[in-house]
């Protein structure tokens, strides 16, 4: 069995995070887009925050977009 580390923001510490990645205002701004779908995220969509290509991915919490994570990462949700 393989094994994978996980790493999780608990929602407490959600905006605090967002900041430290710079993502709070943009993400607030409505300017932030699924990396999936393409469709805006909000704090209240927001499903995962991802590395891809040497820069950060938002996904929506879209079950499509969820499913679709693996793809992004090329590592199962």
């Amino acid at each position: 069995m393989q094994k994978h580390k996980v790493r999780a923001v608990h929602d407490d510490d959600l905006l605090k995070f967002l900041d430290s990645v710079g993502l709070r205002r943009p993400i607030e701004a409505g300017e932030t887009t699924c990396h999936v779908c393409g469709e805006t995220v909000s704090i209240d969509t927001l499903q995962a925050v991802l590395p891809v290509n040497k820069t950060i991915a938002v996904v929506c919490s879209r079950v499509t977009c969820v499913k679709n994570i693996e793809a992004v990462t090329g590592e199962t949700a």
